[in-house]
């Protein structure tokens, strides 16, 4: 639906679609300058490069090869999302591969319920491997090195993704 929105006045929209009953239904209706694809992204060979992507992964959140990938292809990204920790563990890959946050707005499409999608627009700037944190500094593990921390924080944050045991403790 994005590609189909984003299509008049641009010379060529690329759209990948995992689901084929999706990517078949885009393709039937897609004008000439929108070339639909159907697959996952992470097996799309991807290497031109682009104006705008635009992303909305499931709620599992982006594939880190392609976030990768697309960081280095893209001036900017619009990522849409459904899950904040994912969605903020998606921002910090970005982040250590160029792409800052320009805005970010929520959007309530299912009023009543505790469901808000995240709108996301980033634009290529600075990579942020290394931040100050309170006793030291850190630096990002997504550039294949562990993140360095050094210092004596007072208390640390850890976002988990994936199960835990009962008892809560990280292996």
């Amino acid at each position: 639906a994005y590609a189909l929105a984003l299509a008049p006045g641009r010379r060529r929209v690329l759209a990948v679609e995992e689901v084929p009953d999706a990517a078949r239904a885009a393709a039937a209706v897609a004008p000439a300058n929108v070339e639909v694809r159907t697959g996952r992204a992470e097996q799309m060979a991807l290497e031109e490069s682009f104006d705008v992507a635009v992303l909305n992964p499931a709620r599992r959140g982006a594939d880190p090869g392609v976030l990768a990938r697309l960081a280095k292809l893209a001036q900017r990204l619009v990522y849409v999302s459904c899950g904040p920790e994912t969605l903020a563990r998606d921002l910090d890959l970005l982040s250590a591969h160029g792409m800052r946050v320009a805005n970010i707005e929520a959007i309530d499409l299912f009023p009543q319920t505790g469901e808000v999608e995240a709108v996301v627009t980033l634009e290529r700037g600075r990579a942020r491997t290394e931040w100050g944190v309170p006793g030291g500094r850190a630096r990002t593990p997504w550039l294949g090195g562990p993140s360095e921390a050094v210092g004596r924080p007072d208390r640390a944050l850890v976002l988990v993704v994936g199960e835990t045991p009962v008892s809560g403790v990280v292996a």
